[in-house]
C-alpha cells in the first residue's frame, strides 16, 4: 500500500510502500491499516480503558489523536520502504 500522508513521519514518510498482514485485531502501540468514517488511514492503535473503539494517533506531531465513532481493521503494518528518487516518480 502506497502511503499518501505524513501523519507516520518520520519513520514512514509520504510515498512510501507499505507490506500490510491482514487482520481484524487492534494491537496496542502497533501502526496499522485503517477505516473509520473518515476513510483509510494508516495510525498508530491506542487503546483506552473501558472504550470499545481505540484512539488513532500519528507519530507526527502536528497531529492530535482522536477517536473515530467507527473503526475497521484491515490490516498491521509489518514493513515499509522507500524510493529514493520520491520526486521523479
Amino acid at each position: 500500500v502506497k502511503c499518501i500522508g505524513d501523519s507516520l513521519e518520520p519513520k514512514i514518510r509520504k510515498g512510501d510502500y507499505c507490506v500490510i498482514r491482514k487482520m481484524e485485531e487492534a494491537l496496542d502501540g502497533r501502526a496499522m491499516l485503517v477505516k473509520s468514517e473518515n476513510g483509510v488511514c494508516m495510525k498508530v492503535i491506542k487503546k483506552v480503558k473501558d472504550s470499545i473503539i481505540p484512539k488513532l494517533c500519528s507519530t507526527n506531531p502536528k497531529y492530535k489523536p482522536f477517536t473515530p465513532k467507527e473503526l475497521t481493521i484491515i490490516g498491521l503494518i509489518i514493513g515499509h520502504w522507500s524510493r529514493d528518487d520520491r520526486e521523479t516518480w
